[in-house]
């Protein structure tokens, strides 16, 4: 459940990003190549870093039910929790000799999907101990409503806690005719790896 949550979640990131990617950067005089794609990336990873009600609306929108709902997590939750500290800085834009590609590294700051993963399995482990070992969590494991509720608290302070760390991406341009686009929105779940 919980690698379908982070899968749908970075899906639905990747999808938002890929409306305003998706926009070729106009070819004309002026700026150059360089310049349109550091403008396109800057525009499209700030909504992800200001994380403003709109954007989390529509990450949200765009995901559907994630599968938590009986624990009591809402899915703005869990994405304003997931992209809590984001940050970012493009190092490098660099176009191919043809003029026809270009690649643009860039370092985020952000959870880790695996970190989650690793750090959810422990915290599920703490709880049946604590579970098992406590009077009161015996009586807790014959009330479903207040046992969802406690795994609820869980996930979410687990995904709290997730450290942030930097991981360097690879997003890839190509010229069309109506000049520069994202190659594959879909690179950015790399941003979760």
């Amino acid at each position: 459940m919980k690698n379908r949550v982070l899968k749908v979640l970075v899906c639905s990131i990747a999808a938002v990003l890929a409306l305003g990617a998706g926009l070729a950067l106009g070819a004309c005089s002026g700026p150059s190549p360089e310049e349109l794609i550091r403008e396109d990336l800057a525009a499209n990873l700030d909504r992800v870093k200001e994380l403003d009600d709109a954007t989390v609306e529509e990450l949200v929108g765009s995901m559907g039910t994630i599968g938590l709902e009986d624990y009591g997590i809402e899915a703005s939750d869990v994405v304003t929790s997931l992209l809590d500290g984001f940050d970012y800085t493009i190092d490098d834009i660099a176009v191919d000799d043809e003029g026809t590609s270009a690649v643009a590294s860039v370092t985020v700051t952000c959870k880790s999907a695996a970190d989650f993963n690793e750090q959810i399995e422990q915290a599920a482990a703490d709880l049946m101990t604590e579970l098992m070992d406590d009077p009161s969590g015996l009586e807790l494991l014959g009330d479903t409503e207040a046992l969802n509720a406690r795994i609820g608290e869980v996930i979410m302070e687990t995904l709290d806690g997730v450290e942030l760390q930097q991981t360097p991406i690879e997003i890839g341009y190509s010229k069309t005719d109506e000049g520069w686009a994202a190659s594959d929105a879909t690179e950015l779940a790399q941003i979760f790896s």
